[in-house]
């Protein structure tokens, strides 16, 4: 009974929302924003759904994407709620799903291969950007590494009630709206949406939404407040240590990365003058081998807890 419940209202809700969006009965309510609040709430409510089918979501968070911006929050969280639930749905057990965040001065998706819908008349932006000088965008991208879709199928399944196959259908389920709304929301807030994918290996969608002109911390501030300061990575997922490697080199800083706390410890001397910032993620945390850390270390874990010590 509650599962049919769910579906039922499920339904409902898309159908409504794509009515209001089709008939243009829509409003973007366009307020100062703080981004980690709005993508905190999203992440956390989806890695619960996650979890049921042991696929892991990451999150890879760019240095230069701010602290505020001016947009509807509730439509970017269904826009990324909606994204970040097919690609865990069509993820295989025990896979991955990936979200990142970045600022792009692109408007779109530039891959020879990518697919961007048109925006229609009827979805012109409520939200203008004409007036900025040198436009920035908010880039969101979320790839799973599922069943893929076919180049053929890419225009389909931003069409209402159009789903990539009859076998999709019936396996996964879905009225065949989530991408439909999505797409007009996106292109009611600014913006535009493309999918890019190999089959059988993974499917890639990209957002990217005008970014209000704010101050962006810099790579270079980042260096000042840490100068002289090594960092040490301690993680098992070479997407995560990639990011972090590129956002420590960019900021000009020491970087050390291992598997293992105890690696990291051993290879900081106690006797160093240096100080350390050891990301660890959570679940790798060793007490006994933090015990013998250099007293300039300074820790924090990072997992899907959020924990931070």
């Amino acid at each position: 009974i509650n599962a049919s419940g769910d579906l039922l209202l499920s339904v409902v809700n898309d159908v409504l929302d794509f009515s209001s969006l089709e008939s243009g009965d829509v409003e973007i309510d366009v307020q100062r924003t703080s981004i980690q609040n709005a993508l905190d709430s999203v992440v956390f409510s989806m890695r619960a759904k996650a979890e049921l089918q042991t696929v892991t979501l990451q999150t890879l968070y760019g240095l230069d994407v701010p602290e505020f911006m001016d947009t509807d929050t509730r439509r970017l969280q269904q826009i990324l709620y909606n994204l970040l639930g097919n690609a865990v749905k069509f993820s295989k057990t025990g896979g991955q799903v990936e979200l990142a965040v970045s600022v792009t001065k692109e408007s779109t998706n530039n891959s020879t291969t990518a697919y961007t819908p048109p925006c229609r008349d009827a979805d012109a932006p409520l939200v203008d950007i004409s007036s900025q000088r040198n436009p920035r965008y908010l880039k969101f991208v979320v790839k799973d590494y599922g069943k893929g879709l076919r180049s053929n199928d890419f225009a389909k399944i931003f069409q209402p009630f159009q789903q990539e196959s009859a076998e999709t259908e019936k396996v996964y389920g879905g009225t065949g709206l989530g991408l439909a709304i999505t797409t007009k929301l996106v292109h009611r807030m600014g913006g535009q949406i493309s999918v890019d994918s190999e089959l059988g290996k993974w499917a890639r969608f990209s957002v990217h939404l005008p970014l209000s002109e704010s101050r962006i911390p810099t790579c270079e501030k980042v260096a000042q407040h840490l100068k002289g300061v090594r960092v040490v990575h301690v993680t098992e997922q070479n997407e995560h240590q990639k990011h972090v490697a590129s956002v420590v080199c960019d900021c000009k800083l020491e970087l050390q990365a291992h598997r293992t706390l105890a690696e990291a410890v051993a290879s900081s001397p106690v006797d160093d003058e240096k100080k350390y910032l050891f990301l660890v993620e959570d679940r790798l945390f060793d007490a006994a081998a933090w015990k013998k850390s250099p007293q300039s270390a300074v820790l924090l874990t990072f997992g899907p807890e959020a924990n931070v010590n």
